[in-house]
């Protein structure tokens, strides 16, 4: 029972987490008589402030605190990061609200208690939110074995078989990382639910994880697991197909299987018929049974009267109901501690992020290395990006310049590469609010060049723009003096101009006129001259031609503009004979260190590019004496460039949609231009150290060395280069 329980008056409901699990619980809650939610909070203010306006929420606050203190609802649903529960809950608790929190309860053990133990001490409901257990369907299967219809369990399997390019952005959320099983691990508390409902407390489980892995994690588990009513086996995936949300229940008198993804449920039982007759009946009573439901919920879909949230509305339903008669919530905190003990049994505490909420921290252990000269005065940086291509180049040339780094990393793996005395890796997501807090203090110069390469304009918004507000905003409050931004040539207005033109800084594009990866570094720019123009700090813009080296396949079929390679012939627009502007990567990392270090330099943009360049085709025939490879040019000509972008533009116009290029992009791509690079000669005392043709040949000795492939899959050949 639990204190005090509502009456008949109005509910004031307050949502903490502004994702997009937020629109569901809305939904879920408008349904049910007399409940108003009141606020939203999310630490991302913005966030919050869009989520209401959409929702027609009236409050919107930046904290839980905030919005107890100004809305006092009298329920309260947390809808943020796991490893936020805890405290979150604990404070709603004690301040004397009832609190839905979602799946996983927590990420610790510890937490599950400090949750519960708050619960008992206030006399307040705890419901965890693992909703399928209250999926409809779910739940006529339950009354089915929970009644004894049919016989004793013996054995129960639970799948969640999940295909991430069905919602981009899923698999890729910051706080997924957060997880020691990633989202993986997220999407094991659905079945994991299900079988503790099932079996009851886990006494055994034996795990198996999928040795594919990604920066994500994992891409599936499989457990085996041994309990108080029989035996049960577990199964994630992201890489099966078709997709997969199901229970099926095996009992000594018949079986019940349960599909959320199709709706559909089929009960098989003993029936006392010859073998091969109670086979035929059945198959033809399977088929009944999901014809008939397939029918009946299309229908109960169409008519609004289906649950379609895989139980998360009849959840939130079930919960009202019970605090209405002061009765336990349906899924109590002790039902969801057994299913995080589950979890921590396949992926260990000892495997769980440390530190602060949102990061953690490596650091190498201390060794009798040489000693490294400090720099003069000593810089303390930090570089987002720092597992990048030019972030791996740069993180370690500032070590060795006696530099203290911090180099934020997206993943442990990648940053655990970097980790030598004087570097300090902070493994977490830019986009993370959690992660940026903090994150500059004690640092003096920012080299930021965290970004999403390709994807979706919402990603760019939310990576890119988002995240660099957030990070000049910390390295306000930190102090930290300089901001020494990458950028990139597509900021400049290149479709524009015609052959032989020189380009300067100034010729920049404007962001509603290029695709999104430009768009966001130009209104980064913007940002950060407007902090630097309003002496908050000083911003630098380094604009780097197309980057090159060790560490990248010498073929560069990352950079569109030599051409794509296709077997032994790369196919470029023009006539083979437009100037790549290179920028070798060491070269690129001079710059940007002169960027830090010179006073003048503050304020200013400079474009970076390396001297006396090749043609397309100079490249690829330097680059196939130095391989081995008989690599030749293939040019199409502006007017067939023109015609394909048209076609391109025309299409989109009649989908709708953008274009992924346009007739001045790709007539940009067959402009021969000259980038003046003198402001960096001037200011910073900037010269390329070394030559196209050497970092060309470095690049194809690292690729030797390491074994690399080129785009198309072909091996480089293991042939020495020679100067």
């Amino acid at each position: 029972m639990i204190d005090r329980p509502f009456g008949p008056s109005p509910l004031h409901v307050g949502i903490v987490g502004a994702g997009m699990i937020s629109d569901v619980h809305v939904r879920g809650l408008r349904r049910i008589p007399g409940v108003s939610v009141v606020g939203i909070a999310d630490a991302d203010r913005r966030r919050a402030q869009a989520k209401g306006q959409a929702l027609g929420i009236p409050g919107v606050f930046s904290s839980a605190r905030d919005l107890l203190r100004e809305a006092a609802p009298q329920v309260v649903h947390v809808l943020t990061p796991p490893f936020t529960h805890g405290d979150t809950c604990v404070e709603l608790l004690e301040a004397g609200a009832h609190v839905y929190v979602e799946k996983p309860m927590a990420m610790a053990l510890a937490d599950c208690d400090r949750m519960i133990a708050a619960a008992d001490r206030t006399g307040r409901a705890l419901c965890v939110g693992h909703c399928t257990v209250f999926d409809p369907l779910v739940q006529r299967a339950l009354a089915l074995v929970e009644g004894g219809e049919l016989g004793e369990v013996v054995h129960a399997t639970a799948v969640y078989c999940f295909d991430t390019k069905r919602i981009p952005g899923y698999r890729n959320k910051s706080w997924y990382r957060q997880l020691p099983g990633g989202f993986v691990e997220d999407l094991a508390a659905h079945p994991a639910a299900l079988l503790l409902r099932v079996l009851g407390p886990a006494s055994d489980i034996r795990a198996v994880r999928d040795a594919r892995r990604d920066d994500s994690g994992v891409s599936g588990v499989t457990a085996v697991v041994s309990a108080a009513r029989g035996t049960g086996t577990l199964v994630v995936s992201l890489d099966a197909r078709p997709e997969d949300v199901s229970l099926e229940v095996r009992c000594t008198r018949g079986t019940v299987a349960v599909n959320l993804t199709t709706m559909a449920m089929t009960v098989q039982r003993e029936r006392g018929l010859p073998k091969k007759v109670a086979h035929g009946l059945r198959s033809m009573e399977s088929a009944a049974q999901i014809v008939g439901q397939t029918m009946g919920s299309t229908a109960q879909v169409l008519m609004g009267r289906r649950d379609t949230t895989k139980g998360i509305h009849s959840l939130i339903h079930a919960f009202y109901e019970a605090l209405r008669g002061g009765r336990r919530p349906p899924v109590d905190g002790r039902a969801g501690r057994e299913a995080v003990a589950l979890l921590r049994t396949i992926w260990p505490e000892s495997e769980s992020p440390v530190g602060r909420p949102g990061r953690r921290v490596l650091r190498a252990a201390a060794s009798g290395r040489d000693h490294v000269p400090r720099a003069e005065p000593p810089l303390r940086a930090l570089v987002t990006g720092a597992t990048g291509f030019i972030g791996t180049h740069l993180v370690r040339a500032l070590a060795d310049r006696g530099v203290q780094v911090r180099a934020l990393a997206r993943t442990e793996a990648r940053g655990a590469r970097l980790l030598r005395r004087d570097i300090e890796v902070v493994v977490g997501d830019f986009a993370d609010p959690e992660v940026i807090d903090g994150l500059a203090t004690d640092i003096d110069v920012i080299f930021h060049l965290a970004s999403v390469m390709t994807g979706p304009g919402d990603d760019f918004e939310r990576v890119d723009i988002d995240g660099s507000r957030r990070l000049i905003e910390e390295a306000k409050r930190a102090g930290a003096r300089r901001i020494v931004f990458t950028s990139t040539m597509g900021a400049y207005a290149l479709g524009d101009l015609r052959d032989g033109a020189r380009v300067t800084e100034e010729m920049i594009d404007v962001p509603e006129r290029v695709g999104h990866y430009s768009r966001a570094k130009l209104l980064i720019e913007r940002m950060l001259m407007e902090a630097h123009d309003a002496g908050a700090l000083e911003a630098v813009i380094v604009r780097p031609g197309l980057v090159f080296g060790p560490g990248l396949s010498p073929y560069l079929t990352h950079l569109p503009h030599l051409g794509s390679l296709r077997g032994d012939r790369y196919v470029v627009f023009g006539d083979g004979e437009v100037p790549l502007q290179l920028t070798y990567v060491e070269n690129t990392v001079d710059a940007l260190w002169l960027c830090a270090t010179r006073a003048d330099a503050a304020g200013q943009t400079f474009t970076i590019i390396d001297e006396e360049l090749p043609t397309q085709r100079e490249f690829v025939r330097r680059l196939a004496e130095l391989t081995g490879r008989p690599l030749r040019v293939t040019a199409i000509p502006r007017p067939i460039a023109y015609a394909l972008g048209l076609g391109v533009e025309t299409a989109a116009r009649l989908t709708k949609r953008k274009p992924p290029t346009t007739r001045r992009l790709l007539l940009g791509k067959t402009t021969k231009l000259a980038f003046d690079c003198s402001r960096a000669a001037r200011v910073l005392g900037w010269r390329p150290a070394v030559s196209w043709e050497e970092g060309l040949r470095r690049a194809v000795v690292w690729a030797n060395e390491e074994g690399t492939h080129n785009g198309a899959g072909r091996h480089v050949p293991a042939v020495m280069a020679t100067r």
